[in-house]
């Protein structure tokens, strides 16, 4: 619900009607829908004129954020930025101190992956019933 004024001194542009509290918030809505609506008009002309120019009906230019999402390879850059994260701190470690005297830091290893988690829902749920119901 929009918050109507109390009365008391008021500009002239307000008194003129540039300012209505009760349209306000219609107005800032409508501004966003038209700015979207706009914006995908630009879309789709950039995409017409790209399909007269290349004879093709694709989104060339986002066809890399197209791509489906590969949850292996996901979990593999993970994997590998604890390694890569590793290795920068070596690099950043010889470039702060230097030799150290042959000074070596231990190597690093990735840990395994933990077992999977075992669900004792049922187990927990029957103790706590048992000791409910005694």
């Amino acid at each position: 619900m929009v918050k109507i004024f109390e009365p008391g001194v008021i500009g002239k542009a307000t008194a003129a009607g540039f300012f209505d509290p009760e349209s306000y918030a219609p107005r800032f809505v409508n501004k966003y829908i038209d700015m979207n609506r706009d914006a995908q008009r630009e879309s789709d002309y950039q995409y017409d004129m790209d399909r007269r120019m290349s004879g093709k009906d694709d989104y060339r230019g986002q066809a890399k954020y197209a791509q489906a999402f590969d949850p292996a390879r996901m979990m593999q850059r993970l994997d590998d930025s604890v390694q890569e994260s590793r290795d920068r701190s070596n690099v950043s470690f010889s470039n702060i101190y230097g030799n150290m005297d042959d000074f070596i830091t231990p190597g690093f290893e990735m840990a395994d992956r933990p077992d999977p988690i075992k669900d004792k829902t049922d187990e927990t749920m029957k103790k706590y019933m048992d000791l409910l119901k005694a």
